[in-house]
């Protein structure tokens, strides 16, 4: 079994416990996670608690800063900035865009695996899949097998954490989390180690907007994390001095962004549902800021980049909604005409 060079404050008291002496180099821990693990400009972010607890981690990624609304960029600064803060998490970002839609602001889990050589992969999505693109269980597990078995294309001795959705308020989360475990050990292999972290916690109460983790909430996410490198770690030997307590976070003058990234798409607007014999012909016309739509009549959902698509349903209501960089727009929903 490979040895994870770390060391790590151990759940139980917390008191700090040392790898073997023979550890040599850093264990290498790349997140890849949404807003909740970039954070906000201002915020300390669960990775800050997690480094203190995780001091001779060598945290990698192709980003550094938190988020900055007003400017919509990523170089934002933290509360306490001395701690190493490279990351692979962006505001807004969902496993299915890194997976079907890659981009540079979402590249493909081959290319940062490729770049920055992790040892672990701490896997940190969903809450967008589930939020805005209109994922369920079965989907996004899909989602994760496709995203382990790429990042193992690249290096197939990596080693994956998959973090569960801290806000379990957001659709179809609990029921995902409930299913990390089970997903974690179909995944695992004995050079490629998977492993579902504990879950957070968390409630709207440590968020500072109803989605985004307050100091409180970024604590208990980075407990839960921590405890998933224990799961991955081989076991203590030697104990170290106690950490100190995690510092005092002054409130952001400002209230961080509810939504996502940049402001959602417009709704389509001119929206048609026209039966034709076995078949509904959905319309509409393009929407500001939208690059793909959805479109759903009864159980039938189509995904489109285009204005017009068809389906074999039976509703008597059709519905469809924009998705573009800044998440996705409320449903339009009309009759469907003869």
């Amino acid at each position: 079994m490979k040895h994870l060079h770390i060391v790590i404050a151990a759940l139980v008291g917390l008191s700090l416990v040392t790898a073997p002496a023979h550890a040599a180099e850093p264990t290498r821990v790349m997140v890849v996670g949404d807003s909740i693990s970039q954070g906000a400009d201002g915020d300390y972010t669960w990775r800050y608690f997690a480094a203190q607890q995780l001091p001779s981690v060598d945290w990698v990624g192709n980003r550094v800063g938190t988020f900055i609304d007003a400017d919509h960029a990523w170089d934002g600064t933290y509360a306490d900035p001395a701690f190493d803060s490279d990351h692979a998490s962006r505001w807004g970002l969902a496993l299915w865009e890194m997976l079907y839609q890659p981009s540079e602001k979402a590249p493909r889990i081959g290319e940062l695996v490729a770049a920055h050589d992790p040892d672990v992969i701490v896997e940190a999505l969903g809450t967008n899949d589930f939020a805005w693109l209109n994922r369920d269980v079965e989907s996004m597990s899909e989602q994760v097998r496709a995203f382990v078995a790429e990042a193992r294309s690249v290096k197939p001795d990596v080693d994956v954490i998959l973090a569960p959705v801290a806000p379990t308020w957001v659709i179809h989360a609990e029921d995902y989390n409930a299913a990390l475990p089970a997903l974690a050990a179909e995944l695992s292999t004995a050079a490629s180690r998977v492993v579902a972290a504990p879950g957070v916690g968390m409630t709207k109460e440590d968020t500072s907007d109803g989605t985004h983790p307050s100091t409180d909430g970024q604590q208990k996410i980075a407990t839960a994390m921590v405890a998933g490198m224990v799961m991955l770690g081989d076991s203590p030997t030697e104990p170290a001095p106690e950490p100190e307590p995690a510092p005092e976070v002054t409130p952001p003058a400002e209230a961080p962004m509810v939504v996502e990234l940049v402001a959602a798409p417009s709704k389509p607007r001119g929206v048609r549902a026209v039966r034709k014999g076995r078949r509904v012909v959905v319309s509409w016309q393009r929407a500001r800021g939208a690059d793909r739509y959805v479109a759903r009549c009864g159980t039938k959902v189509r995904r489109t980049e285009r204005v017009r698509t068809s389906m074999r349903a039976k509703a008597r209501r059709c519905k469809v909604r924009s998705v573009g960089e800044g998440g996705a727009s409320g449903w339009r929903v009309v009759r469907v005409r003869r």
